[in-house]
């Protein structure tokens, strides 16, 4: 009976400092999105899920121009909520971020907090050339253009336009759970 009091209290707490509801609605784009997620395993253990949920609420705070279902989505789409994922090219982490990239933003890859911070502070970047979300993600996925290439946006119907469009498909999909 003490831990259910104890329980509503800290709930009740939370949820009047108002930070709840909004980490339940990711903790909810999370959980919806691993059903397909090839990693599946991980995300069973509700206590990291509901850990990435809340650093990924605590991300898109001290970021205030990065929406938190758009982290959710990047995450989804990059790592699959792997935090140990490697890619093809030596991405790393949870947002997939280059060594390169690793070393110009100064990034602490060894923990799940640190690498929503640089994936947030690349995110920005690429907002800072490409202001709309479908530039953004040309940007964050994508190597340097060609001289003269549109740096925000790919041939229509080409297979990275499709990936692209895939992707904001998806976030606006979990965006209005």
């Amino acid at each position: 009976m003490k831990k259910l009091i104890i329980a509503i209290l800290i709930t009740f707490s939370i949820n009047a400092l108002g930070e709840e509801p909004e980490i339940e609605k990711v903790d909810q784009a999370i959980q919806h999105l691993m059903k397909s997620a090839p990693r599946r395993e991980i995300m069973r253990n509700r206590i990291w899920r509901a850990e990435l949920a809340s650093l990924i609420v605590q991300t898109s705070k001290e970021y205030p121009q990065i929406d938190p279902f758009l982290l959710t989505m990047i995450i989804y789409c990059e790592s699959s909520f792997f935090p140990g994922s490697v890619g093809k090219l030596g991405e790393e982490g949870l947002g997939q971020v280059t060594k390169q990239n690793q070393r110009t933003l100064k990034c602490n890859m060894d923990t799940p907090a640190g690498q929503l911070d640089c994936m947030a502070r690349q995110l920005i970047r690429c907002f800072e050339i490409c202001p709309t979300p479908y530039g953004a993600l040309t940007r964050y996925g994508t190597k340097n253009r060609a001289k003269g290439e549109n740096p925000c946006k790919f041939p229509k119907g080409s297979s990275v336009d499709n990936k692209i469009k895939y992707r904001l498909r998806i976030y606006n999909k979990i965006k209005s759970l």
